[in-house]
């Protein structure tokens, strides 16, 4: 079901959905679109192209139903899914100039999410995380020894004291909610 449709002076190329043939297809411009069908009900749905909402971190977003199943997508993950070979099995989509409603194919590649995380800081668009922040008072390894001491039995407050930071940062290393790329 793949097509080419010309807007302007620009050649967009359609491709299905994966797991939505037939129903959706995107574009290599971003866009998405339905098919007319038949609801499960059998009552006539007629196609159109469809209106991504911004979530509030900027990235379009839609809701798509197959077989009676509601999914919330991520725009640029069903343009890279659909157009972007993905060779290494990368589990994160980055938008190249760091515009995230900008959902071509050519302003996407697969990534790892550290690559994710340094391109972010390389553009400015993100602030240092862990040993990169000018303030942190701990390092990757403090971080992974204050868990492995947690693990074994110590108290918060004694991780605290020793490594002079307040209890909350240590309950927060320990449940994951802060230094969560260690």
């Amino acid at each position: 079901n793949a097509g080419l449709f010309f807007l302007g002076s620009c050649m967009e190329t359609w491709r299905d959905i994966e797991g939505c043939e037939g129903i959706y297809q995107v574009s290599d411009l971003g866009n998405v679109r339905s098919f007319d069908r038949l609801s499960r009900s059998g009552q006539k749905i007629k196609g159109r192209a469809l209106r991504p909402a911004a979530r509030k971190n900027g990235y379009l977003q839609l809701v798509l139903y197959s077989e009676g199943v509601q999914k919330t997508c991520l725009v640029h993950r069903l343009v890279a899914q659909a157009f972007i070979p993905n060779p290494d099995s990368k589990s994160e989509v980055n938008h190249l100039h760091g515009v995230t409603t900008d959902n071509r194919a050519s302003e996407l590649e697969w990534c790892t999410h550290r690559e994710n995380i340094d391109h972010a800081l390389s553009l400015g668009l993100s602030k240092p995380v862990g040993e990169t922040n000018a303030n942190a008072k701990l390092t990757e390894d403090d971080v992974q020894h204050i868990r492995w001491l947690a693990a074994e039995g110590i108290k918060q407050s004694v991780l605290a004291r020793e490594w002079a930071v307040s209890r909350a940062s240590v309950w927060g290393i320990v449940n994951g909610r802060t230094w969560s790329h260690v």
